[in-house]
């Protein structure tokens, strides 16, 4: 099994793990805007030896900004808010498998024609990801693109999944902010 497996296999599973209560996102915001705070997760990249780099999504009620640490650098943008519209029920649902029970607990807001979806989860179990984004790209072919909620961050759930990773895969295999995009 290479790195990448592993250590997406040790994601997945604390991610599927189960007991805690969950934690409520707004129920229907109107607006990006409403869901303001700090985002982490990963998100896929060539550039490193695990497929995966660190994500940060920062929400502000004026802006998006994005810092990815691929492996190389850190990669910033900077969106304007009101570039997000929210998607309807059935655009969302297109993102998933036909008939996928998930689909009605999640709230999507898409960034124009740019293939950039931000997909919420209203219900979000402590070990599950809080934010999913789909980009369009080709990065998508590497693996998902999954971010823990503020509430989830500060209860210490998204650096679980950090020491996970290192418990699996080894200590500096995954390129982070902190060490300015690099693993090392």
């Amino acid at each position: 099994m290479t790195k990448s497996a592993i250590t997406l296999t040790a994601i997945f599973s604390l991610l599927r793990g189960g007991g805690r209560a969950s934690a409520q996102q707004p129920a229907s915001p109107s607006s990006l805007g409403s869901l303001e705070g700090t985002y982490r997760g990963f998100a896929p990249t060539d550039e490193s030896a695990v497929m995966m780099g660190e994500m940060e999504i920062v929400i502000s009620r004026e802006s998006v900004s994005v810092r990815m640490a691929t492996g190389l650098k850190i990669e910033t943008h900077v969106m304007k808010l009101s570039d997000f519209v929210p998607m309807a029920q059935e655009d969302v649902a297109a993102e998933y498998k036909p008939g996928a029970p998930v689909v009605s607990s999640i709230l999507g807001f898409k960034m124009g024609d740019s293939g950039l979806k931000f997909l919420f989860m209203k219900d979000v179990m402590a070990e599950g990801p809080g934010l999913i984004v789909r980009t369009g790209g080709m990065g998508e072919m590497l693996g998902p693109t999954i971010l823990f909620t503020p509430a989830q961050v500060a209860r210490g759930d998204f650096d679980k999944v950090i020491s996970e990773i290192e418990k699996e895969a080894g200590k500096n295999v995954l390129p982070r902010i902190s060490k300015n995009g690099k693993a090392k």
